[in-house]
């Protein structure tokens, strides 16, 4: 048995749920990066003795630089399209 799909309504009226949901990521990520930028060169400095910014902002991309890989490895599997059975 088949489902019908009905069309996807446009505009923020009809979908402001999926617009307030979009808002509210974005203010987490935008200020989990923000904390990140402020606190850990601080961190750095004060318990690891980091001196300058350079050597923080590699720590920093160190870190990041496999969750990206990760990040993107996975997306990439998520758009493709299965035959049907």
């Amino acid at each position: 048995m088949l489902a019908t799909v009905d069309a996807p309504q446009l505009g923020l009226r009809a979908n402001w749920r999926q617009f307030t949901l979009l808002v509210v990521v974005n203010a987490f990520v935008g200020a989990m990066v923000g904390l990140e930028r402020t606190v850990l060169p601080l961190l750095a400095r004060k318990e690891f003795g980091v001196a300058t910014a350079a050597a923080t902002l590699s720590a920093v991309a160190s870190s990041h630089a496999p969750k990206l890989a990760i990040s993107r490895s996975s997306t990439s599997t998520m758009f493709i399209k299965t035959p049907p059975r």
